[in-house]
């Protein structure tokens, strides 16, 4: 068990019990310069014997309520390993997903649509608690106008109010460049029209 993304927050304590408990492993694998793949996962398995034992604390817990009997409350009921990919992306959607990731690849406006497709009004209910934008396009110039326009008015609308740290003077201005682009093309197709007899 190797949660995505999380923190790597180990307790030292519970090595040392691992340790005792698999000692020919541990030794092996810790004092080793170089980690082989069939070598012991060391966060798996940190990661792997907490979510076990506190899912056991939980469960006896609740066994302890149902029978109104009291007990002591096992510090290792609060270990929760957080695993920013908890659910695979295509069973939930993004409003029940801890973090989700959009992977660019294109930069097209059929790829936004594509991806955005369900969040394309940024309403809080519909969207994941951590969102990251990843651009790795493969186009010339690594010019995507109409994509990067798309995207500040998404993100205006999710955040139409300027930080404190913004300078208002100089606001986003990712759809100039689009405006731009698409002003030099119809000026270019006019210039390229043929002439009507009033004009001529």
């Amino acid at each position: 068990y190797d949660p995505f993304h999380a923190p790597r927050l180990f307790d030292t304590r519970h090595f040392e019990q691992l340790w005792s408990q698999f000692p020919v492993e541990m030794s092996a694998t810790m004092d080793s310069p170089v980690r082989h793949p069939h070598m012991i996962d060391i966060a798996g398995l940190h990661y792997s014997d907490l979510a076990m034992k506190a899912r056991l604390v939980r469960q006896r817990l609740a066994a302890d309520r149902e029978e109104n009997r009291t007990s002591e409350v096992d510090p290792a009921v609060h270990s929760w390993v957080v695993d920013l990919k908890e659910f695979p992306e295509a069973l939930v959607p993004p409003g029940l997903q801890l973090f989700w990731e959009v992977y660019f690849k294109n930069g097209t406006v059929e790829e936004w649509n594509r991806l955005m497709y369900g969040v394309e009004d940024p309403l809080k209910s519909k969207l994941p608690q951590l969102m990251s934008f990843q651009d790795h396009h493969e186009v010339d110039g690594n010019q995507t106008e109409e994509t990067d326009c798309l995207r500040q008015q998404w993100l205006s609308k999710l955040l139409p109010s300027p930080s404190s740290f913004e300078d208002t003077s100089r606001p986003p201005h990712r759809c100039k460049a689009q405006a731009d682009a698409e002003a030099t093309a119809t000026v270019s197709s006019r210039d390229a029209a043929p002439l009507s007899e009033a004009e001529q």
